[in-house]
């Protein structure tokens, strides 16, 4: 009975799985396909035409975010992990002019605790702020030491990630601009636009990476103020209406302005001076901002969003009308670069901070020369008596009141206000040459110009160092004879509300002025 049970058994076989690699004809046909390469023989051996095989899935990688508490230290070493902190209460919650808040406290920081390199340059970079926000000499071995570390180890990576050879760009540029070492500073930009290039040459759309999405834009805007700020010194029959940014390789990754652009060159000096007028009253307790990466309150915003519109104002224009605008047009750029100067400079009441602006505020007095060459005008008189008056530089100086001189009466009347107060300045110290030539101590802000009641002289007011309201002013004097033209309040009172003006960097008081010929 066993055994007849037994023979009513049947073993099935063992179904046989086909491959998933097989070629795409031999799937359709449901048969084993050999697989061969790049036709199976199961298709060339019966005459088919062999479709070829499917190309393999790739595993997406692994994405992972480390989350960083507030209350771990991830760096032991005592001085280490408090310049870590420092770094992320203190600078990067600052860095927001370029890159979001989001990049510099989340982005950045989890980058810097992920790479050794890019840790010890935010170390380095921690040490610079401190040592500035203190006004205190602080060992500069420690700041030689990790920046010097962070080097060494991002030449001798071997297959470095993109965005940490970014951040690393950014965080050296940050380095740089802390010790005004700005041409050191502009090469690791170059650096990291070529970095972008390299990265990927023909994408214009998303990259899939959230740190180069952030970091894109960043170099982009970077470079766009850059060159903006030397756009004045190109000749403009070398300029085009249709001229594309110096790197089209990052062009995607800017972020295109949505703001409407403005509509006249009128528009746009009048939407300056109201921000101009903010510039001069606003006044802010601390420091002032360290390097462009910083701002200073909505000054800084609004002046970026001016710049944003008059750009894209500037692309709306035929070469034609470009041409003929072209005076205007630079003029308002010498303007903006000088607010943008004065707006992180004067709103704290620090003189020295604007020897910090060397390169900017010789680029103003270069663009006035090269303009002046064209026209003589009175518009000049705003951005050359800022340079006069608040640039120590004894070249620079000479040049800016020597160039008052030729903007009619009333820019030789305030250059005899500069040379005089130039000269107080200078005052017992040898052979000036340089701004810090002149020590924070011997330095003075005008303040106002009066007329003596019996109309015979103007006194010429201004304020020595620390320059605060308890601090009494001393006082230039002035003959009236030459700078009054008749007898009537109104020209006796000229030359004080001509120094108003301009120290409210009221340009608008000169805009339609007739050219001096």
């Amino acid at each position: 009975m066993a055994d007849e049970n037994h023979r009513d058994l049947v073993v099935l076989p063992k179904p046989k799985r086909r491959g998933r690699t097989g070629c795409i004809t031999c799937r359709i046909r449901r048969i084993k396909c050999d697989e061969s390469k790049p036709s199976c023989n199961q298709c060339t051996g019966t005459g088919r035409t062999c479709d070829g095989y499917l190309t393999p899935k790739q595993q997406p990688p692994v994405a992972f975010l480390m989350v960083i508490s507030d209350g771990v230290q991830v760096e032991t070493h005592p001085e280490a992990a408090h310049a870590c902190q420092y770094f992320r209460d203190v600078c990067a919650p600052a860095l927001v002019n370029y890159g979001s808040a989001s990049f510099w406290n989340r982005l950045v920081l989890q980058a810097c605790h992920n790479d050794e390199s890019l840790k010890h340059l935010m170390i380095a970079a921690s040490h610079l702020d401190r040592q500035i926000c203190q006004s205190g000499l602080l060992d500069n071995i420690a700041f030689y030491s990790h920046y010097g570390k962070g080097l060494r180890l991002i030449t001798q990576a071997r297959n470095p990630d993109t965005a940490s050879l970014l951040i690393a760009c950014l965080l050296l540029m940050l380095c740089d601009e802390l010790q005004q070492k700005y041409y050191s500073a502009l090469q690791h930009l170059i650096s990291g636009r070529k970095i972008l290039t390299a990265y990927h040459p023909c994408m214009r759309g998303s990259t899939g990476n959230i740190v180069i999405e952030e970091i894109g834009p960043i170099f982009s805007k970077l470079e766009s103020d850059t060159r903006e700020f030397q756009k004045q010194l190109v000749p403009t029959i070398s300029r085009q209406a249709t001229d594309v940014p110096y790197t089209d390789d990052i062009h995607h990754l800017s972020c295109f302005s949505l703001l409407c652009p403005f509509i006249s060159v009128d528009q746009s000096a009048f939407a300056l001076q109201a921000i101009a007028s903010d510039c001069t009253r606003s006044r802010i307790q601390g420091i002032a901002p360290r390097t462009r990466f910083h701002m200073v309150t909505s000054l800084t915003s609004d002046l970026n969003t001016w710049h944003a519109r008059f750009v894209a104002f500037e692309k709306t224009l035929t070469a034609a009308t470009e041409s003929r605008m072209y005076f205007h047009l630079n003029l308002l750029r010498t303007y903006h670069l000088c607010l943008h100067i004065i707006s992180r400079c004067a709103p704290f009441n620090q003189e020295l901070a604007f020897d910090g602006y060397h390169e900017s505020i010789e680029l103003v007095l270069v663009s006035c020369d090269i303009l002046m060459t064209g026209a003589l005008s009175t518009k000049f008189i705003p951005p050359l008596f800022f340079v006069a008056t608040r640039y120590r530089s004894l070249s620079f100086r000479r040049r800016a009141i020597k160039s008052l001189r030729r903007c009619g009466p009333d820019g030789q009347l305030l250059a005899d206000m500069a040379s005089r107060i130039a000269r107080v300045e200078e005052h017992g110290i040898p052979g000036p040459v340089l701004c810090s030539d002149i020590p924070e101590g011997k330095r003075v802000q005008i303040q106002s110009m009066e007329l003596d009641p019996s109309n015979q002289s103007y006194n010429l007011y201004f304020k020595r160092h620390p320059f605060t309201e308890n601090v009494l002013p001393d006082y230039l004097t002035f003959p009236s004879q030459g700078w009054v033209w008749g007898e009537s309040s109104s020209t006796l009172c000229h030359a004080s509300r001509l120094l108003e003006a301009v120290q409210r960097f009221d340009f608008m008081n000169f805009w339609y002025d007739e050219d001096l010929g």
